[in-house]
C-alpha cells in the first residue's frame, strides 16, 4: 500500500488506450495518421508491385505527408511530455504488434549513447526487422504478417563524433528495413534530424491547449482527493509549458506540499527566434526580456532591431506607434554604443546594461504583440555585401594605382562612372567597331576582364539607377564574345602578377592545379575567403540600397 501511495502519478495515470491520450481525438490527429500508417505498412511496403508498376513514379513530398504510404519509417516530434512515446506503444499495441525500444531519453553521457549507437548498427537489432529472420508466428500476429516495430526515440541526442554515422546507419536501415521503424524526437529542427527526415513520414505533435490539460489534471485531483483551486492548476499548467508529464508530477508534488505557490518554472531551452519572439511579446516582463536576452546576446539585439518595427499594441494610434518606434530606435542606439564598448574595450561587466537598451527596453517600449512573421536580421547580408565590394575596391585600386592618385572614396565617386562609361558605350554604339577604344581604355588604366564586372557592380548607384539606363545590360553578345577573344590574343605587359590558374586533369600526387604567376596562391585564397563569408552571411532578401554602404569606407 505504500509503494501505491508512493507511486508517480504520470506512471499511474498513463493512458492505456488511444481515446485516452490528450489533444489525438480527432480523426486527423498524428496519433490516428500513425495508426493507420502501421496498418497499412505491410500492403505498402511488403507486397510486390506487379511489374507494370514497378517504374510508378514516386509521389512529391507533399502528396506522400498525406498518409506516408510511401515511407518506411515515421518521425514523430514536437515538445517533451506531450505523449509522443506513449502514443507509438498504444499503437503498436491496439494492432497486437510487439516492439523493440531504443530509449536514449534516461542518460545524456557520451558512452551511453555510443552503446546505443553500436546496438543500432549490431545483428541483435537487424534480426527484429528482417524478414527472413522472422517466425511464423509472429508473422501472423499482426496485419500483413509484421512481427515487430523498431522504435528509435530521442534520436535527436544521437551526437558526438564517436556517434556521428549513428543516423546514416539509421537511414541505410530504414531504406533495407523489413518490418516499421518509429523515430522520436524533440527538436524537430535539429541539423541532423534534416537528412533523416526526407526518409519519413513526418507527424508534428503539438502541445495541447491548456482547457485540455486542466480537464485530465482535475480528473486526477478529483480521484486523489486533493482539493485545489482552478488558478492553480493555471499556474501549474503555465509553469510546465503545457508540458502533461511535468504538470502532473507538479500535482502531486503540490498535492503532498498542500500548496502550489512556490511551483518553480520548467527549465525549457529555448532557441533564438523562439527568445526573440518572446522578448517582443507585451506578455513577457522586463526581467524576462533580460534573461532571454543570454540565449544569445550577439543574435538577439540583431534579432530586436529587425523587427521591433513589426510590434504593435492594440491601444496604440498611429501616432503614437511611429513616437514609440522612435524611442525604440533611440534605445537601441545607446544599446549599440554598449556594444562598441564592450566589443572594443572588453568591458563584458556592461552586457546587463547592454540586455536592457538592446532588447528589454525597445520591445517595453513598443507594448504590442509582433503583426508579421519574425525576420532573421538582414545586417549578415549586408554585411557581407559589404565586404565583397569592399575586396573589389581594394583590387580596383591596386590595378589603377598607376593612373588614379585618388582615394577609394574618389575612386568611386569620380572615377568609376566614367570608367564604366567608356567601356560599355564604345559597345552599345559600335558593337564589334567599339573594341578598339574599350582596349585602349583597358591598357591605359591596367585593367582586367574581372574588372570590368567590378566596375559595373560598384558604379552603378540606386538613385541613378533608376533613371538611367545599364549600359552593361545593352551590350551585346556578339560585341563581348569579339572583346574577350581580343583581350586572350593580346600580351600585355602588368604592373602586377597576374594569376593563371591550369588544369591538369584528374587528380594526383601533389595537386590537381598548378599555378603560373606569383600571385596566384593570394588571389585564390582571397577568392576563397569571399566565398566562405558570401556562404556564412548571405541572405537573399538583401536590397540594392546596400550600394550606399561604399560611401565614407576607409582602406
Amino acid at each position: 500500500m505504500k509503494e501505491a501511495k508512493c507511486a508517480s502519478w504520470a506512471d499511474k495515470y498513463r493512458p492505456i488506450s488511444l481515446k485516452q491520450l490528450i489533444g489525438q481525438q480527432t480523426d486527423k490527429s498524428c496519433a490516428n495518421k500513425l495508426l493507420f500508417w502501421l496498418k497499412n505498412w505491410a500492403k505498402n511496403n511488403l507486397n510486390s508491385p506487379p511489374p507494370a508498376e514497378k517504374k510508378k513514379a514516386r509521389p512529391n513530398q507533399f502528396q506522400a505527408q498525406v498518409d506516408g504510404a510511401t515511407f518506411k519509417a515515421a518521425l514523430l516530434s514536437g515538445p517533451p511530455g506531450i505523449g509522443k512515446t506513449t502514443c507509438a506503444l498504444l499503437c503498436c499495441k491496439e494492432l497486437g504488434l510487439a516492439f523493440v525500444e531504443m530509449n536514449a531519453s534516461d542518460v545524456r553521457n557520451k558512452a551511453a549513447i555510443l552503446r546505443n549507437s553500436e546496438q543500432l548498427s549490431s545483428y541483435q537489432i537487424e534480426k527484429y526487422y528482417k524478414e527472413e529472420e522472422r517466425s511464423d508466428e509472429n508473422k501472423s500476429n499482426a496485419p500483413g504478417g509484421i512481427g515487430h516495430v523498431l522504435i528509435m526515440d530521442e534520436v535527436d541526442g544521437m551526437s558526438g563524433n564517436a556517434d556521428r554515422a549513428g543516423i546514416a546507419e539509421l537511414i541505410q536501415m530504414i531504406k533495407r528495413t523489413r518490418a516499421p521503424i518509429i523515430c522520436i524526437c524533440n527538436d524537430r529542427q535539429s541539423r541532423k534530424i534534416r537528412s533523416l527526415s526526407n526518409y519519413c513520414f513526418d507527424l508534428r505533435f503539438q502541445r495541447p491547449r491548456v482547457e485540455q490539460i486542466k480537464g485530465k489534471l482535475m480528473t486526477i485531483a478529483t480521484r486523489e482527493r486533493v482539493n485545489l483551486a482552478k488558478d492553480s492548476l493555471d499556474r501549474i499548467i503555465e509553469a510546465s509549458h503545457q508540458d502533461i508529464r511535468q504538470c502532473i508530477n507538479a500535482l502531486q508534488f503540490s498535492a503532498g506540499l498542500g500548496t502550489s505557490k512556490q511551483m518553480q518554472k520548467k527549465d525549457v531551452t529555448v532557441n533564438v527566434f523562439e527568445a526573440a519572439r518572446q522578448i517582443l511579446s507585451a506578455e513577457t516582463s522586463v526581467m524576462q526580456k533580460n534573461e532571454l536576452y543570454f540565449t544569445d546576446y550577439s543574435l538577439i539585439p540583431l534579432f530586436v532591431q529587425e523587427n521591433y518595427v513589426n510590434v504593435r499594441g492594440s491601444r496604440m494610434g498611429n501616432l503614437d506607434h511611429l513616437n514609440a518606434i522612435g524611442r525604440a530606435a533611440d534605445a537601441i542606439a545607446f544599446g549599440d554604443i554598449i556594444d562598441k564598448q564592450i566589443r572594443a574595450h572588453g568591458n563584458w561587466n556592461l552586457l546587463p546594461e547592454h540586455a536592457m537598451f538592446s532588447s528589454a527596453l525597445p520591445s517595453a517600449l513598443m507594448d504590442g504583440y509582433l503583426t508579421a512573421q519574425i525576420q532573421f536580421p538582414a545586417w549578415f547580408g549586408k554585411r557581407s555585401t559589404g565586404q565583397k565590394r569592399q575586396r573589389l575596391m581594394r583590387q580596383l585600386l591596386l590595378h589603377t594605382h598607376l593612373k588614379i592618385s585618388g582615394s577609394s572614396q574618389a575612386l568611386v565617386q569620380d572615377y568609376l562612372s566614367i570608367l564604366r562609361d567608356r567601356l560599355y558605350r564604345p559597345l552599345v554604339e559600335k558593337e564589334s567597331g567599339g573594341v578598339k577604344d574599350v582596349l585602349e581604355v583597358f591598357n591605359n588604366y591596367f585593367l582586367l576582364r574581372e574588372d570590368t564586372e567590378a566596375i559595373s557592380e560598384l558604379g552603378v548607384w540606386p538613385l541613378a539607377g533608376k533613371t538611367r539606363k545599364d549600359l552593361a545590360a545593352m551590350v551585346s553578345t556578339k560585341a563581348k564574345s569579339a572583346l574577350t577573344r581580343q583581350l586572350n590574343k593580346e600580351k600585355r605587359v602588368l604592373p602586377f602578377s597576374q594569376g593563371v590558374m591550369v588544369k591538369t586533369g584528374a587528380r594526383r600526387k601533389g595537386g590537381g592545379e598548378s599555378s603560373k604567376g606569383g600571385g596566384v596562391m593570394e588571389l585564390k585564397e582571397e577568392k576563397n575567403d569571399d566565398i566562405e563569408e558570401e556562404e556564412e552571411f548571405n541572405n537573399p532578401d538583401e536590397e540594392e540600397e546596400d550600394e550606399a554602404l561604399l560611401i565614407g569606407l576607409d582602406f
